[in-house]
């Protein structure tokens, strides 16, 4: 339980309080946690709530770290002058997305992951991270590449995927994966 507390209760309260020039920058500190293992473990935090489903003591455990972890999280939106039942529910927003992302044990590749980032970020914050934030961002978890908040496309190729050599490239048809298109050594979204 102390390892527990202070690896994901620990983190979501030190990524709140972390340092950050805009709201934005601050949800992509929080964010950290759910995408760096070294932060927040998700598969013990899966575990201790499911033990907590029958202990009543590891609920009661899990009840004050959601309190704890839900009072960081407004406070946090209290710093950059939301206030009230909207930082409340914003930070319950952020929440209880990412209770659902464990809960639901999903599973997504980086691309996929970072590529809805941005639009998670707005969604709970309100502002759109701007492209210094998210170059931050996505240089602290190895992503080379992606789209950014404005749809342009950045240079770069799918982390992890194979891509053929400039020539071959200019000489074979598009490859495409999961709806985007490598041409050109220029990744492009092209929705379904």
């Amino acid at each position: 339980m102390a390892r527990w507390r202070e690896k994901n209760t620990g983190a979501i309260l030190r990524q709140t309080g972390a340092y950050a020039e805009t709201l934005a920058e601050a949800m992509l500190n929080v964010i950290d946690c759910w995408l760096d293992p070294a932060l927040f473990d998700s598969r013990l935090e899966f575990a201790l709530r499911s033990w907590a489903l029958q202990s009543p003591d590891i609920l009661q455990e899990v009840q004050e770290a959601d309190r704890l972890r839900l009072e960081a999280l407004t406070g946090l939106f209290t710093r950059f002058g939301i206030s009230g039942t909207e930082a409340d529910v914003r930070a319950r927003t952020v929440y209880l997305t990412q209770t659902g992302y464990i809960s639901m044990q999903t599973r997504e590749d980086l691309p996929t992951r970072m590529h809805r980032i941005p639009a998670y970020v707005t969604i709970f914050t309100g502002q759109p991270p701007n492209q210094r934030e998210l170059a931050r961002f996505h240089a602290r978890h190895g992503f080379a590449g992606g789209l950014t908040p404005e749809g342009q496309c950045w240079h770069g190729a799918l982390r992890g995927k194979k891509t053929p050599s400039l020539t071959a490239a200019l000489r074979s048809p598009p490859l495409s994966h999961e709806g985007y298109r490598i041409s050109h050594i220029r990744l492009r979204h092209h929705p379904q």
